[in-house]
């Protein structure tokens, strides 16, 4: 009777666990020579990437498996299913939840990232880093902000809110309610000030935030705005060029007293699981992310130096996009010291 029992237990356990999890385990006795890459989406050029990489490497091959969510991933390296490195999308993880699970299952990276001879865009990489370790590196980003249609930035909030009564518009969108727009400013009140004085004007501003959380209510009467600096029409620009264009009316990006213009978003990561049983090889094909190559098929905005430049200057000379929101875009990056991640939780 015992070993029915365990026998049930055992095809229990199996159902549970996802159908890729699943061949993970069966690949683990057949072919212990793959490192199991795991990607929440396998792009085209992903798969080729790897079908090149197995077909030119003398060392260990890599086998690309998707998972559905980072959530799931960790949830394998907790179970110990098998997962040796990752390339995986992040979303928007403004409470740093997700990056902590990915940073707790991962190992450092900053001695690798040194030997290479690459840099990413100003700021990306210190954003990152957390207790002088990176454990996940950037493949892409976007940058969050806020925008308002002002010559200047105001100086403090006390100014901002000013402006806002003698336009008759609201400091912030009215259809949120004070707690969502606690949590669209969170990057910034976590991480972006230095001087606690300005932090907690924002914060104060924020508690008198009289708003309502009406979906129907998408009223543009307000100062201040998000935007989502990206790979998008005008990098993401284009509401404020269209009025700076024919109304003459500039705009400036931030927040009233924040030491960074906007936060950094990393859209996919990459990075080492500690159960990598051979973390150089591992290594060997993640670093190739960062050729000129692969930086070209990003979604986003490229996380290196020269491959960021490399598209920018493109978009100018196609005409996809004017020189002046491509300065814009560069003054920002220049401007950007904060990301979200390890950096801005709540705690």
């Amino acid at each position: 009777m015992k070993k029915y029992i365990i026998g049930f237990a055992v095809v229990l356990c199996l159902c549970l666990i996802p159908a890729a999890a699943v061949n993970l385990l069966s690949n683990e006795d057949t072919d212990t020579e793959h490192l199991v890459l795991m990607t929440t989406k396998a792009e085209p050029w992903l798969s080729d990437a790897v079908e090149s990489y197995n077909s030119n490497s003398q060392g260990r091959h890599i086998e690309l498996v998707e998972c559905d969510t980072i959530s799931q991933l960790y949830q394998y390296t907790k179970s110990g299913v098998r997962a040796d490195l990752y390339f995986i999308e992040l979303n928007d993880d403004f409470s740093g939840s997700l990056s902590e699970k990915i940073w707790e299952s991962s190992i450092d990276l900053s001695a690798y990232y040194e030997a290479l001879d690459v840099e990413l865009v100003n700021g990306l990489y210190s954003a990152l880093s957390y207790e002088g370790e990176i454990r996940y590196l950037p493949f892409d980003f976007e940058i969050f902000t806020f925008a308002a249609r002002l010559d200047e930035m105001p100086e403090s909030m006390a100014e901002a809110e000013s402006l806002a009564e003698q336009r008759q518009v609201s400091l912030f969108p009215g259809f949120w309610n004070a707690d969502s727009l606690r949590y669209w400013v969170s990057p910034f009140t976590a991480a972006g000030y230095d001087d606690e004085e300005k932090r907690q004007e924002l914060l104060d501003a924020v508690s008198a935030h009289d708003g309502q959380e009406l979906s129907e209510n998408v009223s543009g009467n307000t100062l201040f705005w998000i935007v989502n600096i990206s790979n998008d029409n005008e990098f993401g620009l284009a509401a404020y060029e269209y009025t700076r264009k024919y109304n003459g009316e500039e705009y400036v990006l931030g927040l009233p007293g924040a030491e960074t213009a906007g936060i950094y978003v990393p859209q996919y990561v990459f990075g080492i699981l500690t159960g990598c049983d051979d973390t150089n090889a591992a290594w060997d094909f993640l670093k190739q992310l960062y050729s000129g190559e692969y930086q070209s098929k990003a979604n986003a905005l490229p996380a290196c130096a020269d491959a960021f430049n490399v598209f920018v200057d493109g978009k100018v000379e196609s005409g996809c996009e004017n020189s002046y929101t491509a300065d814009i875009l560069r003054t920002v990056v220049e401007r950007t010291n904060t990301a979200v991640g390890m950096k801005t939780r709540p705690y």
